[in-house]
């Protein structure tokens, strides 16, 4: 999963826990019960997937530097052995150290542990002469730990990779969907009960900012490449501040949405075509959008300011 989707699921699991604490509300409001039921089981497939997709395997840890660890181990004895070589005349043990040297340098993964398995036999070989330079028996020990460690990791079989990337999709489509249901469906339905019950209203926009740090909505592109998207965002045109609870409507939809603690609203997947988008709130003139173009797969993003009436 990417950051963006991560930090999306970390968002939901949230609303989750905020729609359980707050279950004597959410069951006044219609829809929301069963729009939760089906959040919830959203939010622990993603997260089984997520835990699937996490699991280690050979290449993902060689990445995560397994493969380094040894390498380093391997440098480290190359130096040791040489400079103790080189101080106690040995030539021909200094011969053999830049031989392994050389096969390190270019060695593949198995390569570089049968050479470093012998850069250890050699220095435990010479191991009490070695603690004048560092090398001691716990630390080659140690040494011999790490390329055990890496030897374990298995290469993911070819049937685990395809299956790894089934799941990666299946996670993604999750995501899509989650986002969704969220700016389609359950913002409308919390939005009903946003004077009734106001501080779980804030609760819960508090968490949708989640989404990232600025509480953007940074993907609002429709899960149905062929439609596209409105959104926008509202400020008091003297202040510059966020403008909350703006109605806003498109043409060809009956049911308003309203921005959020950001003063942003979306509209997903709409049909390509010319709309028209009105926005309204108390105290504020009327501000409307004419002939907002929005094409398939694009995003057609706008900035309004409202004034005071």
């Amino acid at each position: 999963m990417s950051i963006d989707d991560l930090n999306f699921l970390s968002m939901a699991d949230v609303v989750v826990e905020i729609l359980d604490a707050n279950s004597d509300i959410v069951a006044k409001v219609p829809k929301l019960p069963k729009l939760k039921d089906e959040l919830v089981q959203l939010v622990s497939t993603c997260k089984a997937q997520n835990q699937l997709l996490a699991l280690p395997s050979g290449s993902a840890a060689l990445k995560l530097g397994n493969r380094e660890v040894v390498e380093k181990v391997a440098y480290t004895l190359v130096n040791t052995l040489l400079l103790f070589a080189n101080e106690e005349h040995k030539t021909e043990l200094a011969a053999q150290v830049n031989l392994h040297y050389a096969d390190i340098y270019k060695s593949s993964g198995e390569k570089l542990v049968e050479q470093t398995k012998e850069l250890i036999e050699m220095a435990i070989k010479y191991v009490h002469e070695l603690e004048d330079y560092g090398m001691k028996q716990d630390k080659l020990e140690a040494y011999r730990k790490s390329v055990d460690e890496f030897v374990n990791l298995q290469p993911m079989p070819r049937g685990d990779i395809s299956t790894r990337s089934a799941i990666k999709k299946q996670a993604e489509s999750g995501i899509a969907t989650m986002r969704s249901l969220f700016n389609d469906r359950m913002d409308r339905a919390v939005n009903i009960v946003r004077d009734d019950y106001p501080q779980f209203y804030e609760t819960y926009y508090a968490a949708r900012v989640i989404v990232d740090r600025h509480g953007k909505r940074r993907n609002n592109k429709p899960a149905d490449p062929t439609k596209g998207t409105i959104s926008g965002t509202l400020k008091d045109a003297a202040t510059g501040d966020p403008l909350v609870n703006v109605l806003v409507r498109r043409t060809g939809q009956s049911e308003a949405i309203t921005t959020d603690l950001n003063g942003m609203f979306v509209f997903l997947d709409v049909e390509p075509g010319k709309y028209d988008v009105l926005c309204k709130k108390d105290t504020y003139a009327d501000l409307s959008f004419e002939a907002i173009e929005v094409t398939a797969g694009e995003e057609a993003e706008l900035i309004g300011k409202m004034q005071k009436a």
